[in-house]
Parts: C-alpha cells; sequence; structure tokens
C-alpha cells in the first residue's frame, strides 16, 4: 500500500535528499528524494492530484486551463520549483531550472502507468516524485503518474 499526500498538505521542510549517484541515463548526476512526516517515511513523493480527465488510455487528456485543473497544475508548478530551488540551495550552486513536470501539465496530455489487471473502483491521479536529476549547470525533477484506487481514510 502506498500513501499520498494532497496537494495543499505538502510540507517542504519534510522533504529530504539522499546522496547523488552518478546518472545512468546522462550525464550527470541523480539523487533521490525522501519525504519524512511525524508518522511515516517516504522513498519518493507520492502526490494525489485532483485532475478532470477527458479521456484516458496510455494517456490522460485533460483541459489544462479549465478552473480545477488550472489551480491543480499551478500548485505543482509551485511543489516542483520549491523541490528545485531547495536543492540548488543544498548544493549552495545557481543552476537553471527545467521544469518538464510544468511543461508537460500545461500540454493537457501525460502519460499514465497502470495497471491493466487490477480493478480499480475509485480512480486517483497520482505523481511520483523519484528525484532531482543534474547536469553540469541545470536541474529538474524526475516524475511519473500513476492510476491509483482512491482509498479515504477515516
Amino acid at each position: 500500500m502506498n500513501f499520498t499526500i494532497n496537494l495543499d498538505e505538502f510540507i517542504l521542510k519534510n522533504a529530504s535528499f539522499m546522496e547523488p549517484k552518478k546518472n545512468i541515463i546522462m550525464d550527470g548526476s541523480f539523487t533521490k528524494i525522501n519525504y519524512l512526516a511525524e508518522w511515516f517515511t517516504m522513498n519518493s513523493i507520492f502526490l494525489k492530484i485532483p485532475l478532470v480527465i477527458k479521456t484516458i488510455d496510455n494517456n490522460i487528456m485533460f483541459d489544462p486551463y479549465s478552473p480545477q485543473n488550472h489551480t491543480t497544475i499551478q500548485s505543482l508548478t509551485k511543489i516542483e520549483n520549491m523541490l528545485l530551488q531547495l536543492y540548488a540551495d543544498t548544493k549552495q550552486k545557481n543552476f537553471k531550472y527545467n521544469t518538464l513536470l510544468t511543461k508537460q501539465l500545461y500540454k493537457g496530455n501525460m502519460k499514465i502507468n497502470k495497471d491493466d489487471k487490477r480493478v480499480i473502483s475509485k480512480k486517483a491521479y497520482i505523481i511520483k516524485i523519484s528525484g532531482i536529476w543534474q547536469s553540469n549547470n541545470e536541474i529538474g525533477i524526475t516524475y511519473k503518474m500513476f492510476l491509483g484506487d482512491a482509498i479515504n481514510a477515516s
């Protein structure tokens, strides 16, 4: 079972970075993110995102400028920028931010990872932020979007 964080409950001070590793995909490094709360620790950050979806297949399509979606995208953009700023502050270096998540969200089309064998009663859209990639002068987050089952805790 995975826990998710609602966008309005994300607390930046709970994010921490592991030691950087050599990036096997590109020239640079990759640093995993952990999310440390009072009662749990997450490897990566799982955010539940309330998007209004038009169609879903291997990609989801949505209107990025509808009122609810635009508010969600603004929250995710803020989180992406805060994580990049925290990383840059930790490294004490000025980097160019590559905001891939924000750019993708404003296109209104995202690839979604789903398990076709699993029965999902109530759909939830989840973004997993795994870490920060770094090249010589640029940084960005690594993320994936998942389709999950929305279970509300009482």
